[in-house]
C-alpha cells in the first residue's frame, strides 16, 4: 500500500523521522519512538529540555542525565533498536 507521497509503508517505517533516511544506529527512546543516534544527538544539542521531537515525551531522566558527562553518554545509554537495525 502506498502513502500519499508515494512511499510504501515499509519504507516509512525504516526511515528516521528527523533525517528521512534509512536508520543509522537506531536508538529506542523511552516513548518507543526510534531515531538515528546522530539525529538524536543533533536534536538534543539544539533542544536541551530532552524531549522527543515526535511526541515530546522525556528522552532522559534529568537525574540520570546530571550523572552523565553529556548527551553522548545519555544517548549511548539508550537501547539500540536491534530489530530495526536488522531491517535496514
Amino acid at each position: 500500500m502506498a502513502t500519499a507521497a508515494g512511499a510504501s509503508t515499509a519504507d516509512t517505517e525504516t526511515e528516521c523521522s528527523v533525517c528521512h533516511e534509512l536508520f543509522k544506529n537506531p536508538k529506542l527512546l523511552p516513548c518507543a519512538h526510534v531515531l538515528c543516534r546522530h539525529c538524536l544527538l543533533s536534536w538534543l544539542a539544539s533542544n536541551p529540555e530532552a524531549l522527543c521531537p515526535l511526541c515530546r515525551g522525556a528522552i532522559a531522566d534529568p537525574k540520570e542525565k546530571s550523572k552523565m558527562k553529556g548527551w553522548e553518554e545519555a544517548v549511548d545509554a539508550l537501547p539500540d533498536d536491534v530489530a530495526m537495525a536488522a531491517l535496514v
